[in-house]
């Protein structure tokens, strides 16, 4: 396996609150695996390719 998160998630402050970008996510990546990761804009892409390499801590 290269890859596992189990309820993973991540908020970000938005003026009012918290707002989850990333919430009670789920996913095993096994070597050689080819995965995608699509979604609209501001859908959390890019949170989540930060969270996988550590840059970011999940809340």
């Amino acid at each position: 396996m290269i890859v596992q998160f189990r309820n993973v998630g991540k908020k970000f402050p938005d003026g009012t609150g918290d707002r989850w970008v990333i919430k009670d996510a789920s996913f095993k990546i096994e070597p050689n695996q080819a995965t995608a990761i699509r979604g609209p804009s501001g859908a959390g892409k890019t949170t989540l390719l930060n969270l996988i390499a550590g840059l970011l801590r999940p809340d």
